[in-house]
């Protein structure tokens, strides 16, 4: 009986510890397998990766390679650097992806002892100070971490505004006096930073609260400044369906702004997917936003313009994206007015556009899209040197305006010049935009 009994009790123990090593196996394999998933998708595991990719070379505009070339994968956060080629290949996972290309020079010398060469805006900074955009609180102090308030930043925008728009050379002497009388009660003729308000006031940039004041001391946050400078650059809103930022939803007050900033590399989110849109903004990071709005204004020794490219992929596919960058400061812009023949504003959209081989003998076109304000003035910033094709899309499309071949040269920009486009008789022209325009392949 006792032999039995113990016979029943090792059997049992055998029989617990089979059914425990199969639990815990069980649990480690959906274990492995999760990690191997989540490697997958995290680019962790490039032998195992389903095969998307975006390759291609990096070039100037003379069509030399340049090597150092960073590249961001937005969402995924994976980077690699052009080689001495101006080759890259960078793995992305299937769906919206949106890639920044950036090779930032060396700055210019040091200027404030509190922006050491090691902080992370040290660059922009010391540019926009040779630009004569931003100053400091003294010779040697910049303050950085500051918040920035509405005076503050109507003077830096405006400023950079009418440097571009060929006013002044960055500093206050070229900005317009402003009106013998205030258009906000809280900012008289006296106030420090008065014509500057004035002056973003006269181009659409800034409007005031509802009880008639502008409120100079108010804190600006990062939805705010977004809304400045896309107005302060007349940028084109996107309209985009899938939202680049997760606390950004397409019905937030300022999601167009912002999903044009991101799209033209302006401004980006931070590691978790998130934008902040009521964090506040400090010196710094304004000075960051308006070197990057503004940069036919802004040099970098050495330096290149950044630029985003928003693609599509299918799963295993692979996307050759050639990619032409501009010198910084190697930059021109145009401004002008289109008019209806009755001598009123039309409203319209002005794209300029290059088209170009990729090495692939497909064809890549880089549009710069921008909007006529209500008086059908436009300011076209931060287009590449050379050649430009363009074309004209009345807001409601009743009249375009373009050339008969999308090679024919149209407009020569040139470095540090804002050329003039006149147009007063919009409404009779009537030749058709060449069909087809190329597209991106």
């Amino acid at each position: 009986m006792i032999e039995r009994i113990l016979n029943f009790l090792r059997f049992n123990r055998l029989a617990s510890r089979k059914k425990l090593s199969a639990v815990v196996g069980g649990l480690v394999v959906i274990l492995l397998v999760g990690i191997f998933l989540w490697s997958i998708k995290n680019g962790h595991l490039g032998i195992f990766a389903s095969g998307e990719q975006v390759t291609g070379h990096i070039y100037d505009r003379n069509d030399k390679p340049i090597a150092g070339v960073e590249m961001v994968n937005v969402k995924g956060g994976n980077k690699i650097t052009s080689d001495s080629s101006g080759a890259y290949t960078i793995g992305v996972a299937a769906g919206d992806i949106t890639l920044t290309f950036n090779k930032k020079g060396t700055s210019f010398p040091k200027v404030f002892d509190d922006v050491p060469d090691t902080y992370w805006a040290s660059a922009e900074i010391n540019a926009l100070k040779a630009a004569n955009i931003v100053s400091g609180y003294s010779p040697t102090e910049f303050r950085p971490e500051t918040i920035v308030n509405r005076d503050q930043m109507a003077v830096f925008i405006a400023r950079a505004l009418a440097k571009a728009n060929g006013l002044s050379s960055g500093d206050n002497d070229g900005i317009p006096a402003g009106p013998a009388s205030p258009s906000f009660s809280d900012v008289p003729t006296d106030f420090w930073a008065y014509k500057h308000i004035e002056y973003l006031k006269s181009q659409g940039v800034i409007s005031g609260y509802a009880d008639g004041k502008y409120h100079p001391e108010y804190q600006v946050d990062r939805a705010q400044m977004a809304v400045f400078i896309s107005r302060a650059i007349w940028a084109d809103l996107v309209d985009q369906v899938n939202p680049t930022f997760k606390d950004v939803a397409p019905d937030f007050w300022a999601y167009k702004d912002i999903e044009t900033l991101s799209f033209l590399g302006i401004v980006s989110g931070y590691a978790d997917e998130n934008f902040r849109p009521d964090e506040k903004v400090t010196r710094a990071q304004m000075a960051v936003f308006i070197s990057r709005a503004f940069k036919n204004i802004v040099t970098y020794q050495g330096g290149y313009i950044g630029k985003t490219e928003k693609l599509f992929l299918e799963t295993s596919q692979k996307v050759v994206d050639d990619v032409y960058l501009d010198a910084q400061g190697e930059m021109g812009a145009v401004r002008g007015k289109l008019t209806q023949s009755d001598g009123s504003p039309a409203k319209s959209k002005i794209i300029f556009f290059i088209v170009r081989p990729n090495s692939n003998d497909t064809l890549t076109k880089e549009e710069f899209t921008f909007k006529t304000n209500d008086q059908g003035v436009f300011s076209a910033y931060n287009l590449p040197v050379g050649e430009l094709n363009y074309y004209i899309i009345k807001d409601d499309g009743s009249a375009r305006y373009s050339s008969d071949s999308i090679f024919e040269k149209l407009i020569y920009i040139q470095k540090d010049i804002t050329a003039e486009l006149i147009i007063d008789d919009l409404a009779t022209i009537s030749n058709p935009i060449p069909s087809p325009i190329p597209t991106a392949s």
